[in-house]
This record gives structure tokens, sequence and C-alpha cells, in this order.
């Protein structure tokens, strides 16, 4: 049986993102660039693969379509999702029909593009190359001009297409009803793994692919220590439970928190979670196109500042959002709502706004929404009210 072919966007959307992209080469006279992060591989590639354990890159040249180089175990993913005709693979030097190596297939797709003395950009960040390939590359490209790309294609990867945007619309419904389940299902004596398998099944039941990340379930003290989950721990009475998910369409993300608690909340908890979801109100009232992300940050800041002292928070309301891959869904695209940020946002960008206040290993208020920045406003795209819900202990 033949492999279907089944994008997840019209050629013409990705022929769209390579010509901004190379706007961005020409501007920096680059002749050519090797991308290795995943989520930008699959922006301008197609390619949808679960494999991040091999070396996978495309080169991208000003002057004709990409070449896709592949680990050849992976060429059913790139028949499937992938639009390019020129997909090279590669075999490793151990394997038992062995071949030269990631490296060698690079510099081999350079060079036999007429690019060895070029200008060439690669990708240098997370998901590139490990330092050792890094230094073959070099000696193997000795000719060329290597710099780092950083950030030719992020700025571009910053604003959605309207048919990005619908996946994540698709995500964010079956994010919304997960953690309706996952609060419902919240009940003294009821394992924190058995809220995760409610959640679970949720998601796939309403159509999520397998999660980038999550969905975490942090109960009693775990919510008061950053990044903890479900550990196979009854809730108890009093026990704050932070809840955070994602659904997942096409590799497209909309992340929530949303936290409850089993019983009353103390004065200081109520306090907590009063100021965490005006945060999040704030940040959605004063994001704008033109608006710089410091000026957003400082206004949810303001907010919450009387109740830091005692509390953990990270500082930051909001980072980006899209194509989600192991093991975060947050894009890494130098871009995020901090004190120190004076980029203005921009219309279709689309951001995660965790506001998570702890009282460290004690309790956790964790509040969010995503929402995506339009020509006039910023719209939420998960719709759970941010609030803590109190569940009868």
């Amino acid at each position: 049986m033949t492999i279907p072919r089944d994008l997840a966007f019209e050629v013409s959307e990705f022929r769209a993102r390579l010509a901004a992209v190379r706007t961005g080469m020409a501007e920096r006279r680059l002749d050519a660039l090797l991308v290795f992060s995943p989520g930008s591989i699959n922006y301008l590639s197609g390619l949808d693969d679960n494999s991040l354990s091999d070396t996978t890159a495309l080169l991208v040249p000003l002057d004709r379509d990409p070449v896709l180089i592949l680990f050849w175990f992976e060429a059913g993913r790139a028949e499937n999702t992938c639009w390019l005709d020129d997909v090279r693979l590669y075999r490793a030097p151990n394997d038992p029909n062995p071949g030269d190596g990631a490296v060698a297939a690079l510099v081999g797709a350079v060079r036999s593009l007429g690019l060895g003395a070029a200008r060439v950009g690669v990708e240098t960040g997370p998901g590139g190359l490990s330092p050792a390939e890094h230094q073959e590359l070099l000696a193997g490209l000795a000719g060329a001009h290597v710099e780092d790309s950083w950030p030719v294609v992020e700025v571009v990867r910053r604003t959605k297409s309207p048919a990005e945007i619908a996946y994540m619309r698709r995500a964010a419904a079956i994010t919304d009803a997960a953690i309706e389940a996952g609060t419902r299902a919240l009940a003294v004596g009821t394992l924190d793994t058995e809220v995760g398998a409610v959640i679970l099944e949720t998601l796939h039941r309403l159509g999520s692919e397998t999660s980038c990340l999550g969905p975490i379930v942090a109960a009693g003290w775990r919510s008061g220590a950053p990044h903890s989950s479900f550990a196979r721990q009854a809730i108890r009475p009093g026990d704050t439970v932070f809840l955070e998910v994602t659904a997942q369409v096409r590799r497209y993300t909309a992340p929530l928190m949303r936290t409850g608690i089993l019983g009353e909340p103390t004065a200081d908890q109520r306090r907590a979670a009063d100021a965490g979801a005006a945060a999040v109100a704030t940040v959605i009232e004063t994001a704008r196109p033109g608006v710089r992300a410091g000026d957003v940050a400082r206004a949810a800041g303001e907010v919450i500042g009387p109740v830091l002292p005692g509390l953990v928070f990270h500082g930051n309301f909001g980072y980006p959002v899209g194509l989600g891959y192991p093991p975060t869904w947050s894009e890494r695209l130098g871009f995020q709502l901090r004190p120190d940020n004076d980029q203005p946002l921009e219309a279709g960008m689309t951001l995660h706004l965790p506001v998570s206040l702890r009282r460290f290993g004690e309790w956790g208020i964790c509040q969010s929404h995503t929402i995506l920045v339009t020509e006039t406003a910023a719209e939420p795209l998960t719709r759970a009210q941010a609030r803590l819900q109190v569940v009868p202990a």
C-alpha cells in the first residue's frame, strides 16, 4: 500500500512562509539556511515526525525548494506529511547497511547545490547539532562563511496564519473540556493519577493527538513545587490541585492552567487566586498590536505585586505557543511578556499566559489562558474561566 500524503496546509501556505524567511535571509545576506529544530522544520516542510533522537535537517537555499535530510528509517513520515520533492536519506556508520552519517549528508547536500563557498546560516539553538557534530559541519564547510541564523525563522514563526489559528481553536476547545473534566474528578481520596486518567481520556476521546507535554496534575505540596506532577498520591482535605493541560491538533497546542482546592481556601490563598486571575485579565485587556511586551508585563506585575512577598513567581506573563514538540509546548522564538522585553506585540501572535503563584512546598494557585493577538485586541482561545475552583471536602 502506498503511504498517503496528508499535508496539514496547502503548499501555497508553505511557500508563503518560505518567502517571508527568505526576506530575512536576504537582509542578512545569507545564501542558505540549515534548520534543525523540529518546530521550524515542520513549519517550513510539513514534516511531522515523532523521532527526535536522530538528526533531521532542512537546507533552505534562496533560489530553489528546500532539501530535507532525514534518517532513512523515517522516510515514511516524510512521504506522509512533507510537501517537498527533494528528500535525501542517510544511514549511520554503524547501520547494518552503513552510510556516512548525518553531517556528511548535510555537507553533501550543501555542496551539491553549489553552496560550498556560500554564506550559510546554521541554527544553533535547542534541537540542533551536538557540539561535536557542529565542529564536523564547520570542517566540512571550511570554504563557506557559517554563522548563527537566529532569528531569521523564529521571527516569521511568531505570527500565525488563519489556518494555524484554526488548528489552535480546535485544540483550545478540547483543552477546555479536558480541564473541566479534570476539575469534576477532584475529590478527597481520589488519586492524582486517576485525575490524570480522566483528563487523558477526555483529550483523546475528543480528538487530541498525543500531547507534547502533560497532562500535569500536582496535588498538595507538589502544587507548590514547580514542574511536579502526579505521583500515585491520594488527594487530601485542604489540598490545592494544579492542572495544566493542552490538546494537540496537527501539532498545534493551546495550553491552560487551572487550580482546584479541596475545602475552603485560606485568606492568603484567596488573595493569591484573585490576584492571579486579575493579572491574567490585565494581560488580556492590555495586549494589543504595537504595545510593548514590557508594558503589558509591568501592568500585570502591578496587579500581583502586593501578594508576591512569600510566594514564588517566575516573572514571565506570556510566551509563544503553537507547534508543540516534546518536552514542551513553549515555542522558543525570542519573545516573552517580561518587563525587560521592549519588542511590540503583533497581530497573529499566540501566547500562553502562565500566572502561577506558589507558597513553596505548600500550595500553588496557577491560572492562565492561551490568547490570540488580533488586529485590535487580545482574544482568549481557551474559554474556561480563570478562577480558583472550590471543591467540597
